[in-house]
């Protein structure tokens, strides 16, 4: 029997009962149409294994890969949020912490202009592979609280994956690394990114991160 596997660059996760991929390489989100979408619904129950040209069919969206033995094929998963730092009262901000909150909002978005999204999550995972990864929920909210504070005095509007990026740029030095989330919502699509530690939303509500189904997870 043929075996597949995602491609590197790819995730999911099950929106309702319908997988909804994210292809960093092509910087996409993708589904599959109704026979793919079946075949792959019965590859990951294992109800029955695919036909060759089931697989092929699959292979041909770019989305998978041939695999000489069975591959794990779990969806995106993310701590369920519980709370949010917008709840309660932002610090006092500080000019010199919303200078630096711009130069890293300029520098995150100058990055995604001239850097392909691929390799920015590839080096933030190679960043947090060679470093002792914490999460601490504690720790992250004392800091992302500045880091919020410093941005309600900045003019621009916000934009999800650009603050984000920021957001994990601000905590890095402190060694704290929060988890980035991707997620999308169906009918009608939208898409969403945003930092969270452990269950504590860092810069959304729970409200508005709740109508968002996790398709790639960075730890």
């Amino acid at each position: 029997m043929p075996f597949i596997a995602l491609q590197p660059h790819v995730s999911f996760g099950r929106v309702g009962d319908r997988p909804v991929f994210l292809d960093l390489a092509r910087d996409r989100y993708l589904a599959l149409d109704e026979p793919r979408d079946a075949s792959f619904r019965r590859l990951g129950d294992g109800s029955l294994p695919l036909t060759t040209a089931e697989v092929e069919a699959l292979l041909a969206t770019g989305l998978f890969r041939s695999s000489g033995a069975p591959a794990s094929l779990d969806a995106a998963a993310a701590p369920a949020p519980t709370g949010s730092l917008l709840d309660d009262p932002l610090p006092r901000p500080r000019l010199l912490a919303a200078a630096r909150a711009q130069l890293l909002l300029i520098e995150m978005r100058r990055r995604l202009k001239s850097t392909a999204l691929h390799t920015i999550i590839d080096r933030l995972k190679a960043e947090r592979a060679d470093a002792r990864n914490t999460h601490d929920p504690g720790r992250c909210a004392a800091s992302a609280d500045d880091f919020l504070a410093a941005r309600m005095m900045l003019p621009r509007a916000r934009s999800c994956l650009p603050d984000s990026l920021a957001l994990i740029e601000w905590l890095r030095p402190q060694s704290l690394f929060p988890t980035l989330v991707f997620g999308v919502k169906l009918h009608p699509f939208k898409a969403h990114c945003w930092v969270q530690a452990g269950g504590l939303l860092l810069a959304d509500s729970v409200d508005a991160v709740a109508e968002f189904t996790p398709v790639l997870v960075i730890e």
